[in-house]
């Protein structure tokens, strides 16, 4: 934690966002602004993914310039702040204050952004092969709580061996008002996300990373449904490890809304039904023989309803 000129010292979490759709704005004005923000911790890394299209026969996108410039804006606008605020005796470079890395994405192109995201868990994993490192997950159109890594890094503190995850709760907005969704540990079982959505999104997950890259970090088959299909592989895998290793991991829950999830644009994959309706029919074709005959009638019921899909097989 930052405490007068103890800022040297990094904290084992990373951030991942993913911009697209040329919303360069709203990482400005929301998602990394809202990174920048934070208070009372350095995140080892903050990793931004261009997803945005290339043009034939371009390097990046037309978008990668512009998202570098809000980078050095917003660390010139909010971190100087901060960095005289927390380091006393200047013992640490300002690049490495927040450091942040801008990265064009080398894997699938859109899908949800999973190959961006990929490209980042594949970026780090190399880097921080000797560390136990956690990954926040943010999209580029949310935003923290101005305490969420700091809350995550006093749950992690002194127990990154034992901790698999830190989820909070999550604030969803949209244009009829806000909702709370919270949940339970109990509640996140894989049955849970064959059904539906317990209340984990992309931008409320904090995930080690060394489980990520263990179970391939997300499937980039997907145009939809991709926060479900992680969670059931990690629970999987956290069921798998517990079951062979004396030494436990476990899932730590924060009960209070850490995360704003905007879900108020028209560009949202959920209101894609094109995108949605393929996303669905990959997850359910992967994912069926482990449905029982009622929770495969039950997720039908929810996609019907929430989205118009209709199931063919």
């Amino acid at each position: 934690m930052l405490n007068g000129g103890n800022v040297n010292k990094t904290d084992p979490i990373a951030v991942v966002i993913a911009t697209s759709k040329r919303r360069t704005n709203l990482l400005f004005s929301r998602s990394l602004r809202s990174v920048y923000e934070q208070v009372d911790v350095n995140p080892i890394e903050i990793v931004i993914v261009d997803d945005n299209p290339v043009k034939e026969g371009m390097d990046t996108s037309d978008e990668f310039e512009k998202i570098h410039e809000t980078i050095c804006r917003l660390r010139k606008e909010i971190l100087k702040k901060s960095y005289y605020k927390y380091t006393e005796k200047k013992h640490i470079l300002f690049d490495n204050f927040f450091k942040t890395t801008l990265l064009k994405n080398t894997r699938t192109p859109g899908h949800s952004g999973t190959g961006a995201w990929n490209t980042a868990l594949s970026y780090l994993a190399q880097k921080y092969t000797d560390k136990n490192i956690f990954v926040a997950i943010l999209d580029d159109d949310d935003e923290y709580r101005r305490d969420y890594l700091s809350t995550c890094m006093k749950l992690i503190k002194g127990h990154t061996k034992s901790i698999a995850a830190v989820f909070p709760f999550i604030e969803w907005k949209n244009k009829h008002g806000t909702m709370i969704f919270s949940f339970h540990k109990e509640q996140l079982t894989q049955r849970a996300f064959f059904i539906g959505d317990p209340g984990i999104q992309g931008s409320n997950m904090c995930i080690r990373l060394d489980i990520l890259m263990a179970i391939n970090g997300f499937d980039e088959s997907l145009h939809s449904a991709t926060d479900r299909d992680i969670m059931i592989r990690f629970l999987d895998y956290l069921e798998e490890y517990n079951s062979k290793n004396k030494e436990k991991m476990e899932i730590k829950i924060i009960p209070k809304p850490l995360v704003i999830h905007y879900a108020d644009r028209a560009d949202r994959v959920t209101t894609n039904k094109f995108l949605k309706k393929r996303g669905l029919n990959t997850f359910y074709k992967k994912y069926k023989d482990r449905f029982s005959e009622e929770d495969f009638i039950h997720s039908l019921e929810r996609a019907r309803r929430l989205f118009g899909y209709e199931y063919c097989e």
